[in-house]
């Protein structure tokens, strides 16, 4: 399986991307934050939206995977300060899970990091504060494997204050960091 990770660029951009990458994110999100949210009319309220992936796009802080030109995952890769960047949004389609394209996406958010100057990787997790979330856990674990460490936790009220009254449960983003 030949894969490119890259920086989604201008001409990448198409409505079709843009409305397959939201549908991806949100489908991606509509498991693994099963029980986290308050549904809406139709279901899960979304994880992204149009704008927002355009907005990402737009700033070149949106890295897609690509096979062929099927595009099969993403992250999002932002700069902190000068010394730390954050990648999130980080989504594979389902079926091309179990092969390496989770981590191939987070080894080219801590190259770009690098190359930005960063000597830290940061990463948020949400989960439920007074139960364990089986995908939760799953990530906490694999992050654990890949280096990052929890250094502390925040309120979404915190962070994300418009987000609190869409949580059906109380939740915290945990904050891991790793040195890259």
């Amino acid at each position: 399986m030949q894969i490119e990770v890259r920086i989604a660029s201008q001409a990448d951009l198409s409505e079709l991307c843009v409305n397959h990458m939201v549908k991806l994110v949100n489908s991606v999100y509509l498991s693994a934050e099963e029980g986290l949210w308050v549904p809406v009319a139709d279901g899960f309220p979304g994880r992204t939206s149009v704008t927002e992936i355009k907005s990402m796009w737009a700033s070149e802080r949106l890295a897609l995977a690509w096979l062929g030109t099927q595009i099969i995952g993403c992250v999002h890769v932002d700069l902190i300060d000068a010394d730390r960047a954050e990648f999130g949004m980080l989504v594979t389609a389902p079926e091309y899970r179990g092969q390496g394209l989770g981590l191939h996406l987070i080894k080219f958010a801590e190259d770009w990091a690098r190359r930005h100057g960063c000597k830290t990787m940061q990463l948020e997790l949400l989960t439920p504060r007074d139960w364990v979330h089986p995908v939760k856990e799953t990530l906490h674990n694999w992050y654990g494997r890949l280096g990052y460490k929890p250094v502390r936790a925040i309120a979404p009220k915190e962070a994300f204050p418009h987000l609190v009254m869409s949580l059906s449960t109380p939740c915290k983003f945990t904050i891991y960091e790793k040195s890259i």
